[in-house]
């Protein structure tokens, strides 16, 4: 069944190598041996996966899911946060196509995880000590978060066993997933949501995860050819990125209603709007904004929508000082 569904994309050809990863997936009898340390067949599944995100026919993707279904493809996809960012809204999206096959694994309780239920998402928490360890963080704080690493890598590693993948959706979600593949023999995809820049990640969280990606990770997906050179120039092996654009339904964003009365109420009839939708975060630049709205033209207006998520309430609060209320 699995030669079958790869050979619609033109692989006729499989290889694995002495670790058993795909025991379960061909008999002793199919099974070759390989010199290659690296699985092609690995990097194909892992294409399918690209492919459901490419793809705008829900009916076509939902074709593909029952096929990995019959399969008894699982997925493992692992995040660290309980709140709801824009890599957490992506997953969501995401996981509801799997939801028969595939547990989200969360290192904090929140938000997200209500979500997933609602959406009746298979999750489970398994911590509620939070990492310490922040995109800025030094050396030392970095190393003081292990006594929080190392159990989560040992409970992961267990619920992998059930799993054929590995999908780590966050950078911290990526130091547990990436050692948790090596204990249980599983392949790793890594989705990678930031630009790697010195101006917001420490040289030692920027490196960590160029490491981890660049020697455990069988496929790196990029939000943007702009984080795909920024990974690159960090170091990463450009042979194993693949870029995927974020997908949406435009169904959940149409709606009935009257613009010219919406502005009246909002008293921005005459006004040119410039919207701002993220939360709020120096790293979303909005202190860039109103800089600029310093050099426009009196009838222009910012309309900022979000709220500060991960320890940024300080500068949410400058923004608001700096704001005409």
């Amino acid at each position: 069944m699995l030669k079958r569904l790869l050979k619609l994309f033109g692989i006729t050809k499989f290889y694995t190598d002495k670790l058993k990863t795909y025991e379960h997936s061909l008999t002793k009898e199919k099974r070759q041996i390989s010199k290659y340390k690296i699985l092609k067949i690995e990097t194909e599944i892992f294409s399918i996966i690209q492919h459901l995100c490419y793809l705008p026919l829900q009916s076509f993707v939902y074709s593909i899911h029952k096929t990995l279904q019959d399969l008894g493809m699982k997925i493992l996809f692992l995040d660290q946060s309980g709140k709801l960012g824009g890599a957490e809204l992506f997953l969501l999206d995401l996981a509801k196509f799997y939801q028969d096959n595939c547990l989200v694994v969360l290192f904090e309780d929140g938000l997200f995880r209500q979500s997933l239920e609602q959406k009746q998402i298979p999750v489970q928490v398994l911590t509620a000590v939070p990492f310490k360890v922040r995109k800025d963080s030094h050396f030392f704080q970095s190393l003081g978060s292990l006594n929080t690493v190392i159990p989560l890598v040992s409970k992961v590693a267990q619920i992998a066993n059930n799993y054929n993948i590995i999908y780590a959706n966050t950078q911290k979600a990526l130091v547990v997933g990436a050692l948790a593949s090596i204990l249980s023999r599983r392949p790793l995809v890594y989705h990678l949501h930031d630009i790697l820049s010195d101006e917001h990640f420490s040289p030692i969280n920027r490196r960590l995860a160029v490491i981890l990606a660049n020697r455990f990770a069988s496929l790196i997906i990029t939000n943007s050819q702009a984080t795909q050179a920024a990974f690159i120039e960090a170091g990463g092996q450009q042979d194993k990125t693949k870029v995927v654009y974020n997908g949406f339904e435009p169904k959940k964003y149409q709606i009935d209603i009257d613009l010219k009365d919406l502005r009246q109420k909002l008293d921005l009839e005459s006004r040119f709007v410039v919207g701002h939708f993220s939360r709020l975060s120096p790293w979303k630049g909005q202190h860039i904004l109103l800089e600029a709205l310093t050099l426009c033209p009196d009838d222009t207006t910012a309309i900022f929508i979000g709220d500060a998520l991960f320890g940024e309430e300080a500068y949410a609060q400058d923004l608001l000082e700096r704001t005409e209320v």
